[in-house]
């Protein structure tokens, strides 16, 4: 479990910087026969190194459960009941890994810096941020939000709440007489894409803690908003109620924008 959590950072951090480790390295017998352009070399190697972060992910769930079941079954056959002493067994398991493997990090990590280094000149774009809520807006906040709005800031789906909500929708579109006017075979396509989008949003996970720095302090400060800007990589703090009223003076102009009216929804009785 320690290896492969420390295998999975090692690709987010290469996806995060845009380097190529060698395991992304196509053969030169298979370049010879396809005859990729540079452009579309990289993108293959690309396609490689998203596989190895999702094999990762698919590993480090098979891993936990497998972990949560020993631990379940080594509390039971022992009979301790004890959070304290249960807390204190997991702590001396990991430390242990972590020490079984401290080489192999060493190497690992030491490699990933190299390549760091020689990808210097494709650091991560960092956004601007503006603040126009008045209120001071800790380091560690702005920091995390100089990565963009589409850097992973960690965490782990809850994957029975993604898929009851995936049913819930499916459901839902069926009532929709635009739905029933599409082809069996069009429908059937788009079952397939959301079932697509189901596998993404089920293979988010992340070494990083961020998110629950973001949504501690968004839940602490419900009267704010982070949306963006009008120039590229830049975000904006506002608060929410100036944010609202910007928006609904924009769309209420009729010179610029046309109320849609509210599609029908077939009733089944």
């Amino acid at each position: 479990m320690h290896r492969t959590r420390a295998n999975h950072y090692f690709c987010e951090e290469c996806v995060r910087y845009k380097i190529l480790p060698s395991f992304t390295f196509i053969p030169k017998q298979v370049l010879n026969y396809v005859h990729w352009g540079r452009e579309r070399l990289r993108r293959e190697r690309e396609k490689i190194l998203l596989k190895g972060l999702r094999d990762n992910q698919d590993k480090m769930e098979t891993c936990r459960i497998k972990f949560n079941d020993f631990l379940k079954q080594y509390f039971d056959i022992n009979n301790i009941t004890s959070d304290k002493i249960k807390t204190k067994f997991v702590i001396e398991l990991e430390e242990n890994a972590r020490k079984r493997e401290e080489k192999r990090d060493n190497i690992r990590n030491r490699k990933l810096e190299n390549l760091k280094k020689q990808a210097d000149s494709r650091k991560p774009l960092k956004y601007k941020i503006r603040n126009l809520s008045g209120k001071i807006i800790d380091k560690e906040i702005l920091a995390i939000l100089e990565r963009g709005w589409k850097s992973p800031i960690g965490g782990r789906p809850n994957l029975l709440f993604i898929l009851k909500e995936f049913d819930s929708l499916l459901a839902h579109i069926k009532n929709y007489d635009a739905y029933k006017s599409l082809s069996p075979m069009t429908q059937l396509h788009l079952r397939g894409k959301l079932i697509g989008f189901h596998e993404k949003f089920s293979s988010c996970f992340g070494r990083d803690h961020s998110n629950k720095v973001i949504k501690n302090f968004l839940n602490t400060n419900k009267e704010l908003a982070i949306v963006l800007g009008d120039k590229d990589y830049e975000l904006v703090i506002l608060k929410r109620n100036d944010y609202n009223e910007s928006l609904l003076k924009e769309f209420s102009d009729e010179n610029k924008f046309e109320e849609l009216k509210r599609i029908r929804q077939s009733r089944t009785h």
